[in-house]
């Protein structure tokens, strides 16, 4: 919940200091809900598929719920995740990526606070060789995916039901942090780690990489990639 402090500070930044509109970081007024529910639903999807490959690659096995009767922690981790998704993506990409598209390309744009966004997860615990990539993959695909929908909304929900489905639908530790209550768990196989991410978590696995791979492959051959506008 802390998190939601640096969105009120960089969007006061935005608005105040340098007289933008919130249209430029890219919260838009048409759409807002149907972007955050596609968002949310895309989010969950990539983070299942990467559990499935998991799965059925015998990296992953389901040993159960976590949950028992700790419904009200749940929702209001739920709450949780959504202002700390909403935070990074506000940051990263809504102000950084938005505003280095209007003075370079964007592809560029993406790339740099995508290795941003990736650098301020260098302290976390348990990174594998692929966790690093990873992140900057799902900063490009994060970027791209706001391009797209001319919207931060969907990126932001997107960010925030990833990490939650992550850690509280699966069970499985979210950048290198575990997590307690869950509706299901699944633990990893010792010598699996190239695809479960060890102690990283999935992010640190290609099961991330083939999901990111073919997220971003898709968002670029199928329609052109524009920064938020500044109108209102």
């Amino acid at each position: 919940f802390s998190t939601g402090l640096a969105t009120i500070l960089a969007l006061v930044f935005c608005t105040d200091i340098e007289r933008r509109p919130l249209r430029s970081v890219g919260f838009t007024r048409r759409h807002g809900l149907r972007d955050y529910l596609i968002g949310a639903a895309l989010g969950t999807a990539m983070l299942g598929f990467a559990v499935v490959v998991g799965v059925l690659t015998g990296a992953l096995e389901y040993a159960g719920s976590s949950l028992r009767g700790n419904g009200l922690i749940f929702c209001v981790l739920l709450v949780g995740w959504m202002i700390q998704g909403m935070s990074e993506e506000v940051i990263f990409r809504g102000y950084l990526c938005n505003t280095l598209a209007r003075r370079c390309n964007p592809n560029l744009a993406a790339f740099i606070s995508a290795a941003a966004f990736a650098l301020a997860h260098m302290a976390n615990n348990g990174k594998t060789p692929l966790a690093i990539p990873n992140l900057i993959l799902f900063g490009m695909f994060a970027a791209y995916f706001m391009y797209r929908f001319d919207s931060l909304w969907g990126v932001c929900a997107l960010h925030s039901f990833w990490n939650f489905a992550q850690g509280n639908l699966f069970g499985i530790k979210v950048s290198g942090m575990s997590l307690d209550v869950t509706a299901l768990r699944f633990v990893s196989k010792e010598g699996m780690e190239l695809i479960h991410g060890g102690l990283f978590g999935l992010e640190g696995g290609i099961g991330i990489t083939i999901v990111l791979l073919i997220g971003i492959g898709l968002l670029l051959f199928t329609g052109e990639q524009q920064p938020a506008k500044e109108k209102v």
